[in-house]
């Protein structure tokens, strides 16, 4: 008798287990079903470049980027050249327009929202709506 309910009590725990696994793999497959799912160029973002003329090219973008340089790298008519360094790439030509900081003392400046990017391309957060600008500077 004594062992019937031992036995009985290890079918009901077992059993009690079966269940919990189950409800736990239900619940994993519900929310990879219907969690939010990314949006593909989710963040709208404008880049406008200045060259060395004062000329403006403006580049609207959709993306999907955490950073800046991952965002300008995606944008089709928009070429970036410079040197990769220990802190990421120091950009020294943009659009075929060569800033030499030895030369001349030119370089090229990076903003957002009107105020000048306290990180690098490497680093520069990309939030929805941002508005970028890149401008040609000369000392």
């Amino acid at each position: 008798m004594e062992q019937e309910k031992n036995k009985m009590s290890s079918k009901k725990i077992i059993l009690g287990i079966a269940i919990l696994v189950v409800l736990v793999v239900g619940a994993i497959c519900a929310y990879k079903i219907f969690s939010p799912k990314p949006v593909e160029g989710s963040k709208s973002i404008t880049v406008t470049v200045i060259d060395d003329k004062g000329n403006s090219t403006t580049y609207n973008q959709k993306t999907d980027a955490g950073f800046l340089r991952d965002a300008l790298e995606e944008i089709k008519d928009l070429t970036i050249e410079g040197e990769e360094s220990q802190y990421g790439l120091f950009v020294k030509t943009i659009n075929g327009v060569t800033a030499d900081y030895d030369a001349n003392g030119a370089f090229w400046s990076f903003s957002v929202n009107g105020e000048l990017c306290n990180n690098g391309i490497e680093t520069q957060p990309v939030y929805d709506g941002d508005s970028f600008e890149i401008s040609y500077e000369a000392q």
